[in-house]
């Protein structure tokens, strides 16, 4: 299930980023499905469903109590920061209610998600 193709990407990111509850729902039902498992870019579920929009994935993801949401990619970049710069408010305002989230990670031009406001 932890399974990845020639990116990284396991089966829980590409349900993610395609925004399929359903599937993503199963997965995560697994104790085995890491729910942070890094693409090759650094890319983890989370970040692939804030990016692309996909609030209910989003909400599946971070009420697992499994998902860390400060991962950053290769550029440093959390899911905070896609959202923040996309304007993706909704999905924002999710990841600004977890006691956990980090407002002080910085990208690798030392800017932080808040600089992308």
């Amino acid at each position: 299930i932890n399974g990845r193709d020639h990116h990284g990407n396991s089966p829980l990111f590409w349900a993610a980023a395609k925004g399929r509850v359903d599937v993503v729902k199963l997965l995560l039902e697994e104790d085995h499905v890491d729910p942070n498992l890094q693409d090759s870019f650094g890319r983890t579920p989370l970040s692939a469903a804030a990016k692309n929009k996909h609030t209910n994935v989003v909400k599946l993801l971070l009420e697992n109590g499994r998902t860390n949401p400060n991962f950053q990619n290769k550029s440093g970049w959390t899911p905070l920061f896609y959202d923040i710069k996309n304007g993706h408010d909704i999905v924002v305002k999710l990841l600004l209610q977890r006691d956990n989230i980090d407002l002080n990670l910085q990208d690798t031009h030392g800017r932080t998600p808040i600089f992308q406001a």
